[in-house]
This record gives structure tokens, sequence and C-alpha cells, in this order.
């Protein structure tokens, strides 16, 4: 989580681990979203697509990076969120994602801020690198 310094400005996250990816969850994500893509569902399509096993689907790491992002930044607003997909994600990657609050400023009278983050999995290479802009909605101003 986030928290403030003694300026009121927010300070970096802690990083944490999400959730590894298991076939069950990349079926039932396929279902939901109709990524029906074979990569993602069949090891001998993702073989001789290059891959070494299955891989996730990238938006669905991004569920788990949205939900962590936003429970981070409670009494915020998540209002645009970007993010490039750097390297495929096997089956079994367990990512551990943190983020930098890299700029915090009043926009109309509204305190605004813009949080990097990356996910990296085990091994330390980056999976998944993006930018979420927030703006307070809380009663109390930050």
């Amino acid at each position: 989580m986030t928290g403030q310094n003694s300026e009121g400005k927010l300070t970096d996250f802690e990083p944490i681990r999400l959730r590894k990816m298991n076939k069950e969850t990349l079926h039932a994500y396929a279902e939901l979203s109709g990524d029906k893509n074979p990569i993602h569902l069949d090891r001998e399509q993702a073989l001789l697509a290059g891959h070494s096993d299955i891989i996730c689907h990238g938006m669905l790491s991004m569920t788990d990076i949205g939900g962590w992002l936003t429970r981070a930044m409670e009494g915020w607003q998540l209002v645009d969120i970007a993010c490039r997909f750097v390297a495929p994600m096997a089956i079994g990657t367990r990512l551990k994602v943190a983020g930098v609050c890299i700029e915090q400023l009043q926009s109309g009278g509204v305190p605004r801020a813009s949080v990097d983050f990356t996910a990296e999995d085990a091994g330390g290479v980056i999976r998944v690198t993006g930018r979420a802009d927030f703006q307070w909605t809380s009663a109390v101003t930050p």
C-alpha cells in the first residue's frame, strides 16, 4: 500500500505478489472475455507459436494490477490506465508489482496523482509496465 509523507505527498508503494496464474483461471477468463486465442488455452498451439508453454492473457494480469492499484489508492478514483506487455507470462507465473507516485498536483481544484508501475516475475524479468492516473474523490483533501 502507499502512504503519505509529512507534506501530504504520496510515497512509493510496497511491492506485493499477485496470484499465481493457473489453467483454471485462464479458462475462466477466456470464457468471460471471449479471448479464446489458443496460445492461452492449448499447450501445443502455444509451442507452435514459439512459446515454452501456455501463456497468460495480458489483460488478465491487468485485472490483478488494477485491483491492487485501486486498493492501494483508497480514496482516489482511477481515471486512466495504460500498460505495455513487455514479455509473455507462462502459466504458473506469479507477478510482483510495485509502484511509484511520479506526480501529484491540483488540476481545477481537484487533487490528481500519477503512478508508474512495473510487474516482474520471480526471476526479476519485467513482464508489464504502465501508468495509472487518479483523482481524489473523498470528502477530505489529502
